[in-house]
């Protein structure tokens, strides 16, 4: 062997060696993001008052994707982002229509049900700093009656509770809001569809 090709593997030796060490050089793929529901669904409590049944939940565009939001007073309040790894499992919007028609699903229906429309108008997390966070939903339901004076009843429902300030924060407290929102509502529709 030459000194030249003893030179020559030698230097391969050492850049497979540096190779090596510095690790690949294709990229890694990225894992898949993670995944999140607004948790098991609850008991259906059925109520023995004039139907209601769930004609509309319509979100705003941003909110129709599966993206988690948060937004952050403290840098930039009008910025609305998103959690590179983290994502509902469906739209927000999708997730509260079938939380919400499960727990209508046991009302009875009749003559004289009622049709119910909502907003979702904020689903996010926002930061006020570093250090303190809120998860954060607001919706308006609209219930319509169809019999006797044709009534339509109004109602804004805006529920927040200080989070982590962190994607975990998110993926918790929003759920819990929505929980709370969605009981608050389900009260009111008890209420309201009992009167007459």
């Amino acid at each position: 062997m030459t000194v030249l090709q003893v030179a020559i593997r030698m230097l391969l030796v050492s850049m497979l060696a540096l190779i090596t060490a510095c690790g690949p050089l294709l990229p890694e793929p990225t894992a898949p993001p993670q995944l999140f529901d607004l948790g098991p669904l609850p008991e259906a409590d059925s109520f023995t008052t004039a139907g209601v049944q769930l004609q509309t939940l319509r979100a705003p565009s941003w909110l129709s994707g599966p993206r988690i939001p948060y937004r952050q007073l403290h840098r930039q309040p009008e910025a609305v982002q998103h959690y590179a790894r983290h994502a509902w499992v469906a739209p927000p919007a999708e997730l509260l229509r079938q939380r919400l028609e499960y727990q209508l699903a046991a009302t009875p229906r009749g003559p004289g049900w009622w049709l119910l429309e909502i907003d979702l108008l904020t689903f996010e997390q926002v930061y006020e700093s570093e250090n303190h966070a809120r998860a954060e939903i607001s919706l308006r339901a609209s219930l319509h009656e169809r019999r006797g004076e044709g009534r339509i009843l109004l109602r804004n429902i805006r529920v927040v509770r200080p989070v982590d300030p962190e994607v975990r924060g998110a993926v918790s407290g929003l759920p819990a809001v929505a929980n709370e929102a969605l009981d608050e509502l389900v009260a009111w529709l008890k209420e309201v569809t009992s009167e007459g």
